[in-house]
């Protein structure tokens, strides 16, 4: 059940807290703020909200990547029955490229050394190199019917920076461009560049492309106190999904953090028309002891609005048999429970999972 809890939670609120307004009940004796707040509107917009993320599980479920996927792995009650020809691949490609080593050994991945044309040779079990190239190509079968190796990965450009981290050198990527395409379709991508100032990174730009699906991951150190990160997902059809986060610290000392060195969290989760705004006074916190909900719900505030305007808030309630719950503050003082949105929620997704990841939450 809190396992529950906890995805709900990230899923509506991403983490506890809000700006520092909170809404008051609307007198019902007062016509004109009641006309403000109609509790049965914001209550069908939630259930779209959920909806809408729903519907994006469901069509990155039913697209072409995920599809090939299957076939590459061949999917039964959440068991890989393909595993035996993809470990063989696995180590087809280590005996030839052996980036287990190369890292093991001085933890750097010599991108030039290894540049080249690789196919696999279904006879031998093997990648052969083919001819040279200025990049790395992958060829092999999408799946083991596949007479032909129509699936290729491209590792296009590779750049890493010497990171000390813990007494220890680690030649972390700096610069990522591959792509992965099957019968002529692309079907995956990665661009990134990460800047480090050890032993973190300063500065995040990724963009992955899963086919129909985009994901956007931005951050950057603001001061040496002070991080953000934002999130974008988008597919063909579905509303967006946006976060953004940023992180107050009382220290530097990266490598020894604890919960009290954090100041404050504050983040935004927007799914279409719907957003949390959420802000953590984690001062009001002492993490070095047991912390009751009523320590979290004065530490923090959450926002629900739609379309800019707020109705309602958040809270964190302590059940009597000891499990948790999130508890929907509406704009009339109305309370209930927010099992009656995730639990549906969380169903949907696990029945269009379950094929592939089984009972994975319980």
């Amino acid at each position: 059940m809190k396992i529950k809890v906890l995805i709900s939670s990230l899923l509506l609120v991403c983490i506890w807290g809000c700006e520092e307004e909170v809404i008051d009940p609307i007198d019902p004796a007062d016509p004109d703020p009641i006309d403000l707040c109609d509790v049965n509107q914001n209550q069908q917009q939630i259930t779209s909200m959920t909806n809408d993320v729903t519907s994006i599980v469901q069509e990155v479920e039913g697209s072409l990547s995920f599809q090939l996927l299957n076939e590459y792995l061949n999917i039964e009650d959440a068991e890989v029955m393909n595993e035996d020809w993809v470990e063989s691949m696995i180590e087809g490609l280590n005996n030839t490229i052996n980036f287990e080593d190369q890292i093991n050994n001085n933890n750097l991945f010599d991108f030039e050394a290894n540049q080249g044309v690789y196919e696999w040779n279904n006879n031998t079990n093997t990648f052969d190199l083919s001819s040279n190239s200025n990049n790395i190509q992958i060829s092999f079968p999408s799946s083991p019917t596949s007479i032909i190796n129509n699936a290729i990965f491209t590792l296009s450009g590779y750049n890493d920076d010497n990171v000390f981290i813990d007494g220890e050198n680690f030649f972390l990527p700096t610069y990522v461009n591959a792509n992965l395409t099957v019968d002529g379709i692309e079907i995956f991508s990665l661009v990134s560049s990460i800047s480090y100032d050890d032993p973190i990174p300063t500065s995040i730009n990724t963009t992955i492309y899963v086919n129909p699906m985009t994901i956007q991951i931005q951050g950057q150190q603001v001061t040496p106190f002070n991080f953000e990160a934002q999130i974008n997902i988008q597919t063909n059809n579905q509303a967006d999904i946006n976060f953004y986060a940023n992180v107050l610290l009382n220290s530097d000392d990266y490598e020894n953090l604890e919960g009290n060195n954090i100041e404050n969290i504050s983040t935004n989760l927007s799914v279409g028309d719907m957003t949390f705004n959420a802000f953590m006074n984690c001062n009001l916190i002492d993490f070095d002891d047991d912390v009751s909900t009523e320590t979290i719900n004065n530490a923090t505030n959450v926002d629900v609005t739609n379309n800019g305007s707020v109705i309602a808030n958040l809270e964190l309630i302590e059940l009597e048999n000891g499990d948790y719950d999130v508890s929907i503050v509406h704009c009339d003082g109305t309370t209930e429970s927010s099992e009656i949105y995730y639990e549906p929620f969380i169903q949907d997704v696990e029945d269009i999972l379950y094929p592939y990841m089984g009972d994975w939450w319980n």
